[in-house]
């Protein structure tokens, strides 16, 4: 029975070998005969023998594969690199992260009123520049006083102020009247060398900053915190004056008020103010608003230059 089947076997297998020689035959003489054709030189078509036939075929069919499994693979990665990507995007497009809001600290009114006279100091153009001595005596002790600590820089080395003061005193009252009209001639030097460099410094600010400053001057004033006087600026129209002003000017030196003192006048010209009648304050309220359209015009005309 096993020689029967492994006869029949053996049949089959030379029947298929017999087969896949003459296909292999067939394929390599048309592949020849292509080359033939196309090319220039003619080639000898080389038949291969039955040991490299099954090579040969086997080959060919590697090769197409090769080349189909590296289309395969180039997709592939293709298709990954465009998954990646869109992966990516849907990434960055993230909803952005609502944060909490920051509660604001309520302040106590201490700290208002710290920060209003902050804000205030700011505006009122404190730092003014330095002014130079302008009477006989201070323009002498200004001069000791840098005689006497030229040179010295240790606490040690440097006298007491009030040394300092008792000795330059008792010199001071010793001096010529020609040392003093020397001291005095400088010291008229110096106010006209003051209000030069003041000017300068009002005029480099503009006419509006020095009204602010003044504003600001004034209810620091009012609060205690300085005492500097309103910054004088010829530039900025002067204020209108009031009705009452108007008629304090025209009773300020009535004869029935002139052997009282100033404060008294104040008091009495109040009074009598207040019992005008309309038609009496008439012409007081007529001045005050011409003064009011003078400084209208003259504020418009400074706010266009």
């Amino acid at each position: 029975m096993w020689s029967t089947i492994g006869a029949t076997t053996a049949r089959q297998a030379r029947v298929a070998g017999s087969l896949l020689v003459r296909r292999a035959t067939l394929f390599a003489l048309q592949a020849g005969a292509r080359i033939a054709t196309t090319s220039i030189v003619p080639k000898t078509v080389i038949v291969p023998t039955s040991a490299r036939i099954p090579a040969f075929v086997v080959r060919g069919y590697a090769t197409k594969a090769s080349a189909k499994t590296r289309k395969t693979t180039k997709r592939g990665r293709a298709t990954k690199a465009k998954k990646t990507t869109a992966k990516k995007a849907v990434k960055k497009k993230k909803k952005p992260v609502k944060r909490a809001k920051k509660t604001t600290k309520q302040l106590t009114e201490e700290e208002k009123q710290a920060l209003k006279i902050k804000l205030l100091k700011k505006r009122a153009l404190l730092k003014e520049p330095d002014r130079l001595p302008t009477t006989q005596w201070t323009v002498y002790f200004s001069q000791r006083v840098k005689e006497e600590t030229a040179g010295k820089k240790r606490d040690e080395d440097l006298p007491s102020l009030k040394s300092i003061m008792q000795k330059i005193s008792a010199e001071y009252k010793a001096l010529s009247a020609a040392e003093l009209e020397k001291l005095q001639a400088t010291a008229d030097q110096n106010k006209i060398t003051n209000d030069a460099v003041f000017r300068k410094w009002v005029e480099s600010h503009t006419a509006q900053e020095i009204h602010d400053a003044n504003y600001a001057r004034g209810v620091l004033r009012r609060l205690g915190v300085i005492r500097k006087p309103t910054i004088p600026d010829t530039r900025f129209p002067r204020a209108p004056l009031r009705s009452f002003s108007y008629f304090m000017r025209d009773r300020f030196n009535a004869p029935e008020l002139a052997n009282l003192p100033a404060p008294q006048r104040m008091r009495k010209i109040a009074e009598a103010w207040k019992k005008l009648s309309p038609a009496e304050r008439k012409p007081y309220d007529e001045h005050q608003a011409v003064d009011v359209q003078r400084y209208k015009k003259e504020l418009e005309t400074l706010r266009k230059q």
